[in-house]
């Protein structure tokens, strides 16, 4: 639902109230004995000052919590803003609406937007952008007005079309050409997604995902013509991010059930672009990829998840940090290099 700015607070106010239930395993005594000098390693590392802080560290071994901390007023029921994380959130809708046959990740962009002019200039280009260039950040759309649209997206009165604005702006490249950051390919994508489900991304996941995992509660802004914001706007528990990581690390079954295929979540998890010339770690659908043969979702100011399948190994971090890189430094060092 979209939430007002005194409603979103309200509304915390009321989760952080009572307990989530449903959780994760937690690892024995012994195990979490184990890991908290080490988990309280990194987060000290990453502690710089009160302002430029964690908020939440958790860290999940073979399927388990094995450590756990909040600081800062901040606690386990607290719904946190998840930022740029919520582009992984709707990747995983885009590629739950192809596996249902709604969409092809081939499909043409404006083709799902009949109703928008679209500019003569860089026609061919525009004509050319597909889901595909979208879900790795190479569509070639210039990202504009992106301030005035978060804005809106607490603004009840605000007639500011978010898609209109997003596809006809600038081309400065051709689709697919190289790797441009563009929140708002991410907008589109969440709009394709209500277009060909007839729900929004936050109840099409809470219809095909969040229910499986447990995921009771959550937040998720709109945009005036009623789209999840889609690349930002999620608010989630530290568990229940640590939930949906662990998803995709187990290559798309929750206890059992599959949610979605194995194929689809290996394409998401490769590297299809590289965010800059000559760098060793590429971009895969709205998803980071890392060494070690880790991915993780992140938003700005250290809102982490990462994954390294080869040792079970989940991260999740909430903060509100100048330098989040402290946080992936520390926990390789103190955690990835320590255990088998």
């Amino acid at each position: 639902m979209k939430y007002s700015i005194a409603a979103l607070f309200a509304f915390s106010i009321l989760i952080t109230s009572c307990t989530s239930g449903s959780g994760l395993p937690r690892a024995d005594e012994t195990t979490q004995s184990f890991y908290t000098p080490l988990g309280d390693k990194v987060f000290s590392d990453a502690w710089v000052s009160i302002t430029d802080a964690v908020h939440s560290l958790m860290i999940l071994k073979d399927g388990e919590i094995v450590y756990e901390r909040y600081a800062n007023g901040h606690s386990s029921d607290e719904l946190h803003i998840m930022w740029s994380v919520s582009k992984s959130f709707t990747a995983f809708a885009v590629g739950l609406a192809a596996e249902e046959g709604l969409l092809d990740i081939q499909d043409k962009v404006y083709s799902y937007f009949p109703e928008i002019k679209i500019p003569e200039k860089d026609m061919e280009w525009r004509q050319e952008m597909s889901i595909y260039d979208l879900l790795i950040m190479s569509s070639g759309l210039e990202e504009t007005k992106l301030g005035e649209i978060i804005a809106s997206s607490l603004n009840d009165r605000s007639e500011l079309d978010w898609a209109e604005v997003s596809l006809t702006a600038d081309m400065v490249f051709r689709p697919g050409e190289r790797f441009y950051y563009n929140s708002l390919n991410t907008y589109i994508l969440s709009a394709i997604v209500s277009k060909v489900t007839g729900k929004t991304v936050a109840d099409y996941l809470d219809d095909k995902v969040f229910r499986h995992l447990q995921i009771k509660d959550w937040i998720w802004e709109e945009s005036p013509q009623g789209f999840s914001a889609g690349g930002w706007g999620l608010y989630l528990r530290t568990e229940d991010l640590a939930k949906f990581g662990l998803l995709w690390m187990n290559k798309g079954v929750w206890n059992g059930h599959r949610i979605i295929s194995e194929e689809w979540i290996a394409e998401a998890t490769r590297c299809h672009i590289l965010p800059h010339e000559g760098q060793t770690n590429g971009y895969g659908y709205q998803t980071w990829l890392y060494k070690h043969g880790s991915f993780r979702f992140h938003g700005s100011r250290g809102q982490i998840m990462m994954a390294i399948p080869e040792k079970g190994l989940i991260l999740v971090a909430t903060s509100a940090h100048n330098d989040d890189q402290i946080i992936i430094n520390s926990f390789i060092e103190t955690i990835y290099n320590q255990i088998s």
